[in-house]
């Protein structure tokens, strides 16, 4: 008998597959298929980069056997990773076949696919989870700034 009338819980919001997708880029999981957005970016930004045989094992089984809880993007991560397995030969390799899957998933959901750069993406990941730490430190936010200037993106043409 516990019901939302009872214990007067908000009732919680529902996000579409585009707001989800675009919580990851501000690394924020705001619902289940944005953390799931974001781990999986992040597992496959901190693989090495050129796994052994026992972390592409590892990785395949990771990505494999990941539940999809996109339920507003209709499960599309599930259906790419059936049909394409995980390229695990390298970090690049990896972090590509990531972005096919959030193309395909974009383009299942009625989304414009992204374009990847590797050179940009890798310090971009890195400095989110290094900027999550320093929020958990405490550390200043002058900190951020320079890491910001240091890793930022190229202008595009």
């Amino acid at each position: 008998m516990c019901s939302r009338e009872s214990t007067n819980l908000p009732e919680r919001r529902r996000y579409t597959f585009a707001e989800s997708l675009a919580a990851v880029d501000r690394n924020a999981a705001v619902d289940p298929c944005s953390a799931q957005w974001i781990l999986i970016w992040m597992y496959g930004a901190y693989v090495d980069e050129v796994p052994s045989d026992s972390q592409r094992r590892n990785i395949d089984v990771f990505y494999r056997t990941l539940t999809d809880m996109c339920k507003n993007g209709q499960q599309c991560f599930q259906r790419f990773v059936t049909e394409f397995p995980p390229r695990t030969d390298s970090r690049r390799a990896l972090l590509g076949w990531v972005q096919m899957a959030e193309n395909s998933c974009r383009i299942q959901n009625k989304m414009t696919p992204r374009i990847f750069k590797y050179v940009v993406i890798v310090p971009r990941l890195q400095l989110l989870q290094l900027r999550r730490v320093d929020e958990a430190l405490a550390v200043p936010r002058w900190l951020h700034m320079i890491r910001l200037l240091r890793y930022r993106s190229p202008p595009s043409d």
